[in-house]
């Protein structure tokens, strides 16, 4: 079995399936890249119009934090997938969670698409814009939940709901380390001014 990143696209099974045996780091890596930049690139032209090298910057940044949080959100959905039955390898749920960011590299085609219609139609403009942006997330997550689904053998429903969950406690634990680390920043500032005196 070969990669094809339109194996992605059209064939999740067989990429999933190929993924879970080979789990090749390389490829996962350039096309997980890949779709970030084309989302970066997609977004600042949208919002701010050729000739920004700000996508560069953008893409490596957030693909960290992107990284970090598939690595969080890998082992929460391995905990939740198992929970509801499953077996599976974390290894290669991270690795096709990062696979499944491929819908993005349709992000700058889609968006230099809806440019153009800004030419021609522009009240269609904002509208496709915002179909190809929601098409390309709801494609994204579908990939998830289809790669949650065929790496631990339980059903859809089962793995969007594992999938959910997860984003859910996810969410739960930034918003609470977001509220935490200002106060205790607080705290100590307030202590050292205190004894400073």
């Amino acid at each position: 079995m070969s990669f094809n990143v339109s194996n992605v696209l059209t064939r999740p099974g067989y990429t999933i399936r190929w993924l879970a045996r080979a789990q090749p780091v390389g490829t996962v890596l350039v096309v997980f890249f890949t779709a970030r930049l084309s989302v970066s690139v997609a977004s600042y032209l949208w919002t701010q119009g050729p000739g920004t090298l700000m996508p560069i910057f953008d893409t490596v940044l957030m693909s960290t934090f992107w990284l970090a949080v598939y690595m969080i959100l890998t082992a929460f959905l391995h905990l939740f997938a198992t929970m509801f039955g499953g077996r599976g390898d974390p290894g290669a749920l991270f690795w096709g969670l990062m696979l499944s960011e491929a819908p993005g590299m349709l992000a700058t085609p889609g968006v230099m698409l809806a440019l153009g219609f800004k030419l021609v139609i522009p009240e269609l403009a904002t509208l496709f814009g915002f179909f190809v942006f929601l098409g390309i997330f709801v494609w994204s997550v579908a990939l998830k939940v289809f790669a949650v689904s065929n790496l631990y053998g339980i059903s859809g429903g089962r793995a969007l709901f594992a999938y959910f969950v997860a984003h859910g406690v996810q969410l739960v634990l930034a918003g609470m380390l977001a509220m935490l680390v200002p106060a205790v920043t607080m705290g100590w500032i307030s202590y050292l001014a205190l004894f400073a005196q």
